[in-house]
């Protein structure tokens, strides 16, 4: 008599353990909210912060912040940018932001631009960046707050630079990779909850 409820003790303690171990791990993706930031931005001397919100079993909407100062050749860019998107997550149910996506987007950067003339002083410009794209990549929740990113894709623009110092031309302003066709990299850290 007492083998059996030594034994039916036993399988009790064993459903329970697997039953906490179920809920902790759906705990653990059941974040709505991921604020992160792309460290691929710090190559741009920049900075980043997303925000991310689960909307239904495999879909989240995000939207992305950018500022950098850098420059290209001798043309230095300073601004701004703003990315929203809506992410699938394909095969997904229940455990978003999680695992790999499929994510189209717009995007608005603005620039202000300086480079230097060959007569000793400088030539200035604006420069705006309209459009949209995809990104793919994957999101890992690693504990129940820390979430990876890994991300590339392309983004496709109407660009407008607009000469703000009479005299100078287009061909004194080198843009770079901030062109009607731009590469996407991203290398997230960021907080779930």
């Amino acid at each position: 008599m007492m083998k059996n409820s030594l034994s039916t003790s036993k399988s009790i303690l064993s459903l329970l353990v697997l039953l906490a171990g179920m809920t902790i791990s759906n705990v653990s993706y059941a974040q709505e909210n991921t604020i992160k930031t792309n460290l691929a931005n710090l190559a741009l001397a920049g900075g980043s912060i997303h925000y991310e919100r689960v909307l239904g079993e495999s879909t989240t909407a995000q939207l992305g912040l950018f500022i950098t100062s850098i420059s290209v050749d001798d043309t230095k860019f300073s601004g701004f940018g703003i990315i929203p998107q809506y992410r699938y997550y394909p095969g997904q149910s229940n455990v978003v932001p999680h695992g790999f996506f499929i994510a189209p987007l717009l995007g608005y950067q603005v620039f202000s631009l300086e480079t230097p003339t060959s007569g000793g002083s400088s030539a200035k410009a604006s420069y705006s960046l309209f459009g949209g794209g995809f990104d793919i990549g994957n999101q890992w929740l690693v504990s129940r707050s820390l979430s990876i990113e890994l991300s590339a894709g392309i983004s496709f623009n109407s660009t407008s630079l607009s000469i703000e110092t009479s005299g100078a031309t287009e061909d004194e302003f080198s843009i770079g990779g901030f062109g009607s066709t731009t590469p996407r990299l991203g290398v997230s850290l960021g907080y779930a909850f």
